[in-house]
């Protein structure tokens, strides 16, 4: 017995040496708690020496309704971390950026309820300033009544060096009105604007995901379908829209597995468009399976289009803590999709689920309070040719809350959910996780209260499909890692807390 505790207490050691990575820190106090929701909302990875992170409303300012921003601007070789602030009016909210040789060009929009109408403006960020100018060129005005009769997205290239814009106005029944498809280039300069006339015949439809390439061909997904009762939806069919400056052509496949909830993209080695994202066979249910696409850009065709149920296994819950959800009871949103050097295609997603409770309080106002919870990751992996053929779920639970509403970053900020990066051919996911987990036990959930008990883990998936985690900073660092930011051969640069209001910005080594 003695023997088999001292290898158990032996072997825990060799988890928290090796969970002991090289942490360097390049920049103390980055952000303090009351700035975390505005932290690295957006992340960009530069042609060049750098990397750049925007951080919205960063540092107080002295006037009122004035937003103060800041640029980080990280040395790749981790020797410097300079910044650009940028001051301007608080009604306007950073959206995303793109950059060329010189420059960094933002995209913020803003809905002035007097005027009832909607902007997005773009705003030029030199790289070698140290304060910027809020100088924002108009970039699209509409009239809208209310915010929900418009939809706005946008996307960047992968190279980084343009980005599409395209707003959609909706009539009092939820049908197209009107739309415009834009694409910004170098200088900031709008290269072309084209409008997305759709002719499907359905009444109804759902926006999905939008992706540009790098030379300026923009691709946008949708759903469209027509009456719409409590468990099923009609004639539940697949659009795919390749718009450039004078041309708009579709492709469009009917549904018969179900009916889809999300969609996420991305351009292949081939240069075609992988599609794939969930789907449910009930309206009144949950997500029971993943689906799948290649859009053929030079033929202009949809290609594959299949589908994969989840295995048994994802309807198989462990005991949890009290009140947490089913699994069945989440719902699945796509996070990204990496191709593998062989070709091989994997969809990553995640379980989550909203809960919420409210009180009456003794002055007799009714506060709603929200608890969070981000569950297992998904993994769906497919042939270059976009068929689907295998899936494994990566367990962990993270739970956020009870307490307010609150942004997504800052939700990262108390632990929740996960980063992904493609690396040297392996697929790296960095979050939180409960310490509990790697000394014995198992399923014990990573509460967001209990900050002494976080660590961070990372898990690797290969080419061969192979899965492995293991505990990269644990608590006795005094160290609560925020979110990731990037990867490359030196490390990971990320956000950390250090005790309890300090955040830092640092490597870890890998």
């Amino acid at each position: 017995m003695k023997k088999l505790l001292s290898f158990y207490l032996l072997f825990v050691g060799i988890l928290f040496c090796n969970a002991q990575t090289n942490l360097t820190l390049l920049r103390d106090k980055v952000f303090d708690s009351w700035s975390i929701s505005n932290t690295a909302l957006g992340i960009l990875n530069s042609s060049g020496d750098k990397y750049y992170v925007y951080n919205e409303d960063f540092y107080k300012y002295r006037e009122r309704d004035m937003n103060q921003d800041v640029v980080f601007c990280i040395d790749k070789n981790r020797g410097n971390v300079s910044e650009i602030t940028l001051v301007h009016n608080e009604d306007y909210h950073f959206s995303k950026w793109y950059e060329d040789q010189n420059n960094l060009y933002a995209l913020f929009s803003i809905y002035r309820w007097k005027e009832k109408t909607f902007k997005l403006v773009l705003n030029t960020i030199g790289k070698d300033l140290s304060t910027a100018t809020w100088n924002p060129k108009e970039a699209i005005s509409v009239k809208a009544e209310r915010t929900d009769d418009f939809f706005s997205f946008s996307a960047v290239s992968p190279d980084q060096t343009k980005m599409a814009v395209g707003v959609v106005l909706t009539n009092k029944k939820g049908s197209i009105k009107g739309s415009s498809i834009m694409l910004f280039g170098d200088n900031g300069e709008m290269l072309w604007k084209n409008a997305l006339d759709v002719e499907f015949s359905n009444p109804n439809f759902k926006l999905m995901k939008m992706i540009v390439s790098n030379n300026g061909e923009v691709y946008l997904a949708l759903a469209s379908y027509g009456d719409q009762t409590k468990h099923s939806r009609e004639n539940e069919t697949f659009h795919l829209y390749k718009i450039t400056e004078n041309n708009i052509i579709s492709a469009d496949e009917s549904i018969g597995f179900g009916f889809l909830s999300n969609a996420e993209m991305m351009f292949n080695k081939k240069g075609n468009v992988v599609i794939g994202g969930y789907y449910c066979k009930d309206l009144n249910d949950y997500e029971s399976g993943t689906y799948m696409a290649i859009f053929d850009t030079q033929n202009d065709q949809i290609n594959n289009l299949n589908n994969q149920e989840f295995p048994n296994e994802y309807a198989l819950d462990k005991k949890n803590a009290i009140g947490v959800p089913k699994s069945t009871n989440f719902i699945v949103i796509p996070d990204q999709l990496f191709e593998f050097q062989d070709g091989t295609i994997v969809l990553l997603g995640e379980q989550y689920q909203k809960t919420e409770s409210s009180y009456v309080t003794s002055s007799g106002f009714v506060n709603t309070i929200y608890t969070y919870y981000y569950k297992n990751i998904l993994s769906s992996f497919a042939d270059e040719d976009g068929k689907l053929n295998d899936w494994k779920m990566i367990k962990k639970l993270q739970i956020e809350g009870p307490g307010g509403s609150l942004r997504f970053k800052e939700r990262q900020f108390y632990g929740a959910s996960f980063t992904s990066f493609l690396h040297n051919n392996q697929v790296y996911l960095l979050y939180q996780n409960h310490v509990d987990n790697f000394k014995g036990k198992a399923n014990v959930p990573c509460k967001s209260k209990e900050t002494s008990k976080h660590c961070t883990v990372l898990t690797t998936i290969s080419d061969s499909k192979d899965v492995s985690t293991s505990m990269v900073i644990d608590p006795a660092t005094k160290s609560r890692m925020v979110a990731p930011l990037f990867m490359d051969e030196d490390g990971v640069i990320l956000l950390l807390l250090a005790g309890k209001k300090n955040g830092q910005l640092s490597n870890l080594k890998l």
